[in-house]
Formats: C-alpha cells, sequence, structure tokens
C-alpha cells in the first residue's frame, strides 16, 4: 500500500489503476472537497461510467455542485441539483467516518 504524500490518502494499485480503500464503506461520512467551499456527505464511492478509475459523488451542504447525482446520463447518487458533485478521491477527505 502506497500513501500519497499531499493528501495522505491510502492508495492500493490494482489492474484498474488506484483503489482508495479508506472509502469503502463509508458512505454517509462527512467529507470535505479541495476546490469547494464547506463540507458535503460522502454518497458514491466506485467506478465511473466513462472514465477510468474510481470516482467519489459527494452531496455537498450548499449548492456550489454541478449536478444531482446523475452523471451523462448515469445516475450515481441522489441529492438537490447544484449540490452534486463526482471527483477524484485524491480531492476528497474524510472528516468524519460513520
Amino acid at each position: 500500500m502506497t500513501v500519497h504524500e499531499a493528501s495522505q490518502h491510502n492508495v492500493r494499485l490494482h489492474t484498474n489503476g488506484p483503489e482508495y480503500r479508506q472509502f469503502q464503506d463509508q458512505e454517509g461520512a462527512r467529507v470535505s472537497v479541495q476546490g469547494y467551499p464547506g463540507m458535503g456527505t460522502l454518497r458514491f464511492y466506485g467506478p465511473h461510467k466513462l472514465k477510468p478509475g474510481v470516482r467519489c459523488g459527494v452531496e455537498l451542504d450548499g449548492p456550489h455542485g454541478k449536478n444531482n447525482g446523475t452523471v451523462g446520463g448515469k445516475i450515481y447518487f441522489e441529492c438537490p441539483e447544484s449540490h452534486g458533485i463526482l471527483v477524484d478521491p485524491l480531492k476528497v477527505t474524510i472528516v468524519e467516518r460513520v
């Protein structure tokens, strides 16, 4: 297992790219997301429909997001419009685990 120094995320490499084990079974955890104000809740962790690797789906507390949990016609999670984002796990930090 490798720790990415900039983010202190535990990363395990596998054939489809990195796997961020700290997000597994943590849907509902409180998180902060680099580049977005305030806090949010982790609603999804898993493969992206169109891009390689995994993504974190976050419901932001405020309307600072890009979607409602649906991206490219795929429903990753559900939340109010402009509260959802689907981002690279390197941008997400768990603040309070479930």
